[in-house]
């Protein structure tokens, strides 16, 4: 038990013992008044009336069962469900310890320290530095795309007239493959002002992987077609005609025919 009870337990205490000793005195006034009134009346009664020492045993016996039932019928009531706190219960229960004192727990680990303002985020690549055109030449840097593609035969395929079939692509000695348009264009086989798709696929058979490093402005190019057609999204273009000279530009945007 602790050595000292709450002041709300104290405050409980002292109501019931309160209650406990009003209820003794007021019995024994009513006993004493009909022991008066049997004694007028001739009745058998007691040679004298009580004493003080009954009322003084009446007083420690009702206070005695006061504290008695406190001390056992408060962690009862508790179990119940009726919020009487008791000292069992309170001797028992641990006091809370406040936030801030408590310890931190061995495995916790450190935040992590913020990125210094003047720090400088990394910088991708934009789509320019690894697509590129030239009149009707398309410049592709494959090094981090489709490594190895010059070992062998380099293809292009895409949605105009005959261009599943494939048309061949120069391979440069500085890591980029070029794949001219001029002649789909000139024959009819692309259309002016519409968007077309592209990708190009190396000798073993596997296609390039522009999306595989993120680049800026690639969203804007990518179109999105039937999984495992083209090996990855292929890419948007078209064809546009400016003071008599044709010339591509890369886009995904309508109108455009299906890849």
């Amino acid at each position: 038990m602790l050595a000292r009870w709450p002041s709300d337990q104290i405050i409980s205490a002292a109501i019931i013992g309160g209650c406990s000793l009003t209820a003794t005195l007021i019995s024994a006034y009513i006993n004493s008044r009909r022991a008066a009134a049997a004694q007028a009346t001739g009745k058998r009664s007691r040679s004298k009336p009580p004493g003080r020492s009954r009322y003084v045993a009446l007083f420690v016996a009702g206070l005695a069962a006061g504290m008695i039932g406190y001390r056992f019928g408060a962690p009862a009531l508790g179990i119940a469900g009726v919020s009487v706190p008791g000292p069992v219960v309170a001797a028992e229960a641990a006091r809370p310890t406040p936030y801030r004192d408590r310890a931190a727990p061995d495995d916790w680990a450190d935040p992590v320290a913020p990125t210094p303002p003047d720090a400088t985020p990394a910088v991708l690549p934009p789509v320019s530095t690894w697509l590129r055109a030239d009149g009707l030449r398309i410049h592709y840097r494959y090094v981090d795309r489709l490594p190895g593609a010059c070992d062998g035969r380099v293809a292009a395929f895409g949605n105009w007239v005959d261009g599943r079939r494939g048309l061949a692509v120069e391979c440069l000695d500085d890591g980029w493959l070029v794949l001219d348009l001029t002649e789909p264009t000139k024959a009819g086989r692309l259309t002016r002002n519409v968007t077309h798709c592209f990708a190009i696929r190396g000798w073993d058979g596997s296609w390039a992987q522009h999306d595989r490093v993120p680049s800026p402005g690639l969203e804007r190019v990518a179109i999105a077609s039937k999984a495992g057609t083209w090996g990855g999204p292929p890419l948007g273009f078209r064809v546009v005609r400016a003071d008599g000279v044709d010339r591509i530009e890369f886009t995904n945007a309508y109108p455009r025919l299906d890849c």
